[in-house]
């Protein structure tokens, strides 16, 4: 596909390919407010709910794509119509003032700021407009780097065995895990016959959520986990750890120590704050941090402890917040760690094309596989959503069966099938011992497959020949390649 036009004014594009579909575009610069005549119902990958189909709308909405929660599986601040047609925004350098307004008939209008440019193209082909749209992105960003070996690998995560466990014991998942089921974790992954890949240890290894900001893990579960890291790659694996980084409990230690760096109260799942009773009050003890930039050193000594003990891989969640905060923490995050080691893969849980160039790859996230939840347009929409949102990085498949471990064999064993055809690498968190032997044989031959074919690149852009002058800082021109 090539992409010729001009550069001044309103910019139009057209991508020429062998078959008969051509798409145009425009490219358009801010300040304007402009509407648009859109039909049916509306296509709005940042729109995110956890464990809900909300990316499709079809009542009135005022939606700033930048500052929306990030709830879930937040994607880049695109819409489309059932039409085809095409929208997005061009550049996170601007991000106040962007807004996407429906007045659930027919009528979307978009107010781009100065110096934000708004995409626009409304051949009917939303896929190819997209992938434009991303390499045109990805031009001024640039393509991510090529993946490290171990971060394509099928990953053993122990959380929705931790869920199954803490139900039998009457306790929470983070309360039952531990340097002993951690081991017990291998030796049933051994038994299963399954290869070695990425062993992450999910949450529950700090002391409760006190700890949450400082960061220490609990000695009475884990007396040492330089010992515990060693005993995962005897094993074969690459160890792997769960942090929320962007949640600072108001009385550990670090922020007793800098109160300054304490920000908003976190959200919960829903969108809304958690209240706790402390006293007379009903509050909640738990923050997202103020993103300052002392916090950059503060995240190198906390990842870098880690890496010095030998884990290879940091599962980070919980970024739920107004997402263009969350952005910037995380972008901290990410240079704290590539300036102690560049191979230490990063996983995060929002595919926003300009969120995830702070990641190296990209959780489709939680989808329970129950009678209760659409999980099969759930496990659809945040794939797509992830797949179109973050080209050129890995994709984490989370969690194979679902986040729900009373899963059926007959619901896990459809979940799995779903991915046969999809890029990205497989995380085992409910391990099938306790299902039928189709399950187990099914999951095996499956990994195995993802080990001699790996395939967990998200190529979803196109080339491109040149760069609109007015919305990026480099004016050179740029070859793609996909």
């Amino acid at each position: 596909m090539v992409i010729t036009g001009t550069t001044s004014g309103s910019i139009t594009f057209r991508l020429l390919e062998s078959n008969p579909l051509q798409i145009s575009y425009t490219v358009k610069q801010g300040p304007l407010v402009q509407q648009f005549e859109v039909r049916g119902t509306l296509f709005c990958p940042y729109h995110n709910r956890w464990g809900k189909v909300a990316y499709y709308l079809d009542s009135a909405f005022d939606h700033d794509p930048f500052h929306i929660l990030a709830l879930s599986t937040s994607g880049s601040p695109v819409l489309m119509d059932e039409a085809g047609h095409f929208f997005g925004f061009l550049t996170d350098a601007v991000e106040d003032g962007c807004r996407f307004q429906f007045d659930g008939e027919s009528t979307l209008t978009v107010h781009v700021p100065a110096g934000q440019s708004l995409f626009i193209d409304r051949s009917g082909d939303s896929d190819s407009a997209w992938k434009a749209y991303n390499g045109l992105i990805l031009a001024r960003q640039g393509i991510p780097r090529e993946p490290c070996a171990h971060w394509v690998l099928p990953e053993y995560c122990t959380w929705v065995e931790q869920k199954r466990f803490a139900a039998s014991q009457g306790a929470k998942p983070g309360e039952v895990i531990s340097e002993t089921f951690v081991d017990k974790f291998i030796a049933r992954i051994d038994r299963l016959g399954l290869p070695p890949g990425k062993l992450i240890l999910d949450d529950g290894w700090t002391p409760g959520n006190i700890g949450f900001g400082d960061w220490l893990p609990d000695e009475s579960r884990f007396p040492c986990m330089e010992k515990l890291v060693s005993k995962i790659e005897r094993a074969g694996h690459v160890p792997g750890l769960w942090f929320a980084p962007v949640w600072v409990h108001e009385q550990c230690q670090t922020a007793v120590r800098h109160p300054e760096w304490i920000g908003e109260p976190r959200v919960n799942f829903t969108g809304e704050l958690n209240l706790q009773s402390s006293g007379d009050s009903v509050r909640d003890p738990l923050h997202y941090w103020a993103p300052r930039e002392e916090l950059e050193q503060y995240f190198s000594d906390m990842f870098g402890r880690y890496i010095g003990m030998g884990f290879r891989k940091f599962k980070l969640d919980m970024a739920y917040g107004d997402k263009a905060v969350m952005k910037k923490l995380h972008a901290m995050m990410y240079r704290a760690v590539k300036k102690i080691d560049s191979d230490v893969e990063m996983e995060i849980h929002q595919p926003d094309i300009f969120f995830s160039r702070f990641g190296d790859s990209i959780r489709t996230n939680d989808v329970l596989c129950n009678d209760t939840r659409d999980w099969r347009g759930l496990t659809r929409s945040h794939f797509e959503v992830c797949h179109k949102s973050a080209p050129g990085k890995v994709i984490n498949l989370d969690h194979i069966g679902g986040n729900d471990p009373d899963v059926t064999d007959a619901d896990f064993m459809e979940h799995l099938e779903m991915y046969y055809e999809t890029c990205g690498y497989p995380v085992i968190s409910l391990l099938p011992d306790c299902h039928g032997k189709n399950c187990r044989d099914a999951l095996r031959d499956y990994v195995q497959r993802c080990i001699r074919q790996p395939d967990a690149v998200s190529d979803f852009y196109e080339t491109t020949d040149m760069v609109p002058l007015h919305f990026g800082e480099r004016k050179e021109k740029h070859c793609l390649t996909t």
